[in-house]
């Protein structure tokens, strides 16, 4: 029952903060944007901005989802994390991509989601000093 809430927790932060970053990445670039009629040398440099911020949001969304599930999980924290990483990614690329789901960029988006949610729970591993056991993973 405590994998189960660590699963909801998990992915309930990561859809609520990934929320909140959109809303964050909408603001910058519109700050940005408003700076680059101003100052044209910083016109170019307007995609490059965006998915710095996008992939900087997205890593620390990702990170904190890992962290909250390994929080209440405390047994198989990487097993429970992956598990949310996955739904999550998958409910947003599902809501965002009609015709076809596995292209390349959702592959990247996909694994990136892991990688992060897997290292917000070894953060959380490593704060509370958790020896390492087999029963992490299985």
């Amino acid at each position: 029952m405590r994998g189960v809430k660590a699963l909801i927790a998990g992915i309930s932060t990561i859809i609520i903060l990934g929320l909140f970053g959109q809303l964050t990445v909408l603001l910058a670039e519109v700050a940005y944007n408003s700076l680059a009629e101003n100052f044209t040398f910083l016109y170019p440099y307007r995609k490059p901005f965006s998915y710095v911020m996008m992939a900087t949001g997205f890593a620390l969304v990702m990170l904190c989802g890992g962290y909250v599930t390994a929080a209440i999980a405390h047994q198989k924290i990487y097993l429970y994390s992956s598990i949310a990483a996955i739904v999550s990614c998958s409910i947003s690329l599902w809501s965002s991509l009609i015709t076809e789901i596995f292209t390349p960029l959702a592959i990247v988006f996909l694994s990136y989601g892991l990688v992060f949610s897997l290292l917000g729970s070894w953060f959380w591993k490593k704060k509370h000093n958790i020896a390492y056991t087999a029963t992490d993973i299985v």
